[in-house]
């Protein structure tokens, strides 16, 4: 049986030696055994479980619930149990494609919002925050919040905010939205090109623009859960030379 020093693994799988000894304290890795002067001896299984948790982690993924998944597909795979990893992994698969449509229609229903398709389209009651937020079924610290970052701008009437009909609908969106898992710079960014005529809101949800200068996974969704997805198959395609090594 080949066999490896940390260092060479290391080189083989792209990483950093420390990256190896940090993965082997995390549980990522199946138990390692030692020379008799201490030096650690992987295996081409060892390999293998660097390949997958690269896979597994390559795209950046804010879901908690997902990214509990691919971390739970690795420690089964760790364990020995490359059968139930593949089966975690169809499951996770299973559920990118549901958060991939989730985020699909979002964008659907803000086009709809967007144009006066959803909902009864008649104007509704001027609503101060409380009301709105309690409507939107947000806190009134969340409004805040997405005032100070630009998403909505509330007219005042003496000491009172108002938020009417087209208040209340944008706040409808930037709930959809953010509850989809899109961040407030893509929001803003869909809201403001609206504003000037595009018409893509998917292309302008997920494009982040050259001027903005830090860009998060959740500037570009459905892009990183598509990768993701992706990278599921290169997954299965690694369990899959486990399964054969057993």
């Amino acid at each position: 049986m080949k066999t490896f020093r940390t260092a060479e693994i290391a080189a083989m799988a792209g990483i950093h030696p420390n990256t190896v000894r940090f993965y082997e304290e995390q549980g990522l890795l199946p138990p390692v055994p030692r020379m008799d002067n201490g030096y650690r001896i992987f295996s081409e299984t060892h390999l293998l479980q660097l390949r997958l948790i690269r896979r597994a982690f390559k795209a950046e993924i804010l879901n908690s619930n997902l990214r509990d998944e691919a971390v739970a597909i690795v420690k089964t795979a760790a364990a020995g149990n490359p059968d139930d990893a593949v089966h975690k992994t169809t499951q996770y698969q299973a559920h990118i494609r549901g958060e991939i449509a989730n985020a699909r229609e979002a964008v659907r229903i803000t086009g709809e919002l967007l144009t006066g398709e959803h909902g009864s389209g008649k104007d509704t009651p001027p609503l101060g925050r409380r009301e709105a937020a309690a409507l939107i079924g947000v806190t009134m610290e969340v409004l805040r919040d997405w005032e100070r970052n630009g998403l909505v701008s509330v007219l005042r009437k003496g000491n009172r905010r108002q938020y009417g009909t087209e208040e209340t609908n944008r706040l409808l969106i930037i709930s959809v939205l953010r509850n989809a898992g899109y961040s407030q710079m893509a929001i803003r960014r869909m809201l403001v090109q609206v504003t000037q005529g595009e018409t893509d809101l998917l292309l302008a949800l997920n494009t982040p623009e050259e001027t903005e200068d830090i860009i998060s996974v959740a500037d570009r969704y459905i892009t990183s859960l598509s990768g993701a997805l992706e990278d599921t198959n290169g997954m299965l395609r690694i369990l899959g030379s486990m399964k054969q090594k057993k």
